[in-house]
Formats: structure tokens, C-alpha cells, sequence
């Protein structure tokens, strides 16, 4: 079995069987790291949107649009970001699936100027995302409309530009 970070066995699996494993341990080498560069800083800080990929406890599958002004992600730390929770229809099926599941995806893209280097950033958790009470936390306040509630802050990701 394939101990590797970033492909688990049934992606390794179909890597085999359509003779893509070098191809895909080779853009992992050149695109994948595990801490944020001043180049993702920059980019993530100009991005307006992006989606959040989520699962419940049972693997279904979730996937929204998060959307603010320029900035309202903010780099926390080498491999942490955070990002304001906002109240709309009090479903919290993003916030409630990252209790229950806390593995997530998020795809900024640059949709004004797409270029190689912007192609879709794909930014995945590899341990655990938490939810931090922002109302509590003043420190950990993210700026945002009326009714950002809370901060949702996902830590020790894995991340690279997506291609095709």
C-alpha cells in the first residue's frame, strides 16, 4: 500500500491502471507543498469568492459559494487560513459537516485573467478544520457584512494548482 500524503489507494489505483502515476507523483513534486507561498498569499487575498467542499459524517457530498470582498480570506498562519461564516438561511450545512466530517476542499479561481499560474488553487485539509466562535474570540474577528457570525478557520492543508 502507497503511503503517500497527497493520493490515497483508490486514486492510486486508477493512476495504475491508466499509466498516470508518474505523471501524477510529478505535478505533486513541482505543485504541492504544504505551507502557503507569498504567491498563494497574493492571490488568495485578491480572490472575491470561492467554493467550500464539504462532506457529512457519512461521505455525501456538499459543495458552496463563499463570497465577500477582496481579503475576506485571510492567510493565519504558514498553512492556516480563515474565513468569515455568514448567517444566511441557518442551515449550517458547511459549518455542520465540518463538525461531523472536518476534511474540505477549496478552489479559488481567477476568472478575470486565467493564466497558468492561477488556474484553480485547490486547497485541501489534510488533518482537521475547526470552527471558532468569533463572537468570542474578538482577536479572531474576520471582517465581513452584517451577520458574519463566525470564523471558520481550517489548519495543515495540502495545496497546489489544479489542472486538467
Amino acid at each position: 500500500m502507497d503511503e503517500s500524503p497527497t493520493y490515497h489507494d483508490g486514486m492510486r489505483r486508477m493512476q495504475d491502471r491508466f499509466d498516470s502515476r508518474r505523471l501524477a507523483d510529478r505535478l505533486d513534486e513541482r505543485l504541492g507543498r504544504s505551507a502557503f507561498s507569498d504567491e498563494d498569499r497574493a492571490f488568495i487575498a485578491s480572490r472575491t469568492m470561492f467554493f467550500l467542499a464539504t462532506a457529512d459524517a457519512h461521505g455525501h457530498p456538499d459543495c458552496s459559494y463563499k463570497g465577500g470582498v477582496a481579503g475576506f480570506v485571510r492567510i493565519t498562519g504558514a498553512s492556516e487560513l480563515a474565513f468569515p461564516n455568514y448567517d444566511g438561511n441557518g442551515m449550517f450545512r458547511s459549518l455542520g459537516n465540518i463538525v461531523a466530517n472536518p476534511g474540505v476542499g477549496l478552489l479559488f479561481i481567477d476568472f478575470e485573467s486565467p493564466r497558468r499560474a492561477s488556474e484553480p488553487q485547490w486547497v485541501t485539509e489534510r488533518r482537521r478544520a475547526t470552527e471558532t466562535d468569533a463572537p468570542h474570540r474578538p482577536s479572531q474577528r474576520l471582517p465581513g457584512p452584517p451577520g458574519s457570525t463566525s470564523a471558520t478557520k481550517s489548519i495543515d492543508f495540502h495545496f497546489g494548482s489544479g489542472g486538467t
